[in-house]
């Protein structure tokens, strides 16, 4: 049994209330029947095809969402990253800072131990001549 034909069913109502002879509904809904169900079909499959339509919404919603928050957390990630180089280039200059300093010390060191050397030498030359 399929749906139950509400148009027809109002039609035989009006017939009777007015005093026309019932015809067989089967004969006269035949059409409207047909064209019923064929609308009934067709809003079945028009709602199949909305909710696959919903999930494929709901599926493409809740994948941007969490393509959204893998974009966030690989942009923290890359934030992260970018601030640990430039600390890392901060802490590669003072270094070499340092570095050129200690360069610096050594070198003047050097100085100071040849001009002793030579003072050294000097007197002693002075020594042996006294």
């Amino acid at each position: 049994s399929g749906p139950i034909d509400l148009f027809g069913v109002c039609a035989m109502k009006r017939r009777a209330k007015s005093g026309i002879a019932e015809t067989p509904p089967k004969k006269r809904l035949c059409g409207k029947a047909s064209q019923r169900e064929h609308l009934d079909q067709l809003h079945l499959k028009a709602q199949e095809i909305l909710e696959v339509a919903c999930a494929q919404q709901a599926t493409a919603s809740s994948t941007a969402e969490a393509k959204g928050r893998q974009d966030e957390v690989e942009k923290r990630s890359l934030d992260a990253a970018q601030q640990r180089h430039i600390r890392a280039q901060e802490q590669l200059t003072s270094a070499q800072s340092c570095l050129e300093q200690a360069r610096r010390a050594l070198e003047a060191a050097q100085r100071e131990a040849e001009r002793v050397e030579q003072v050294a030498l000097l007197a002693e030359k002075q020594a042996k001549e006294a």
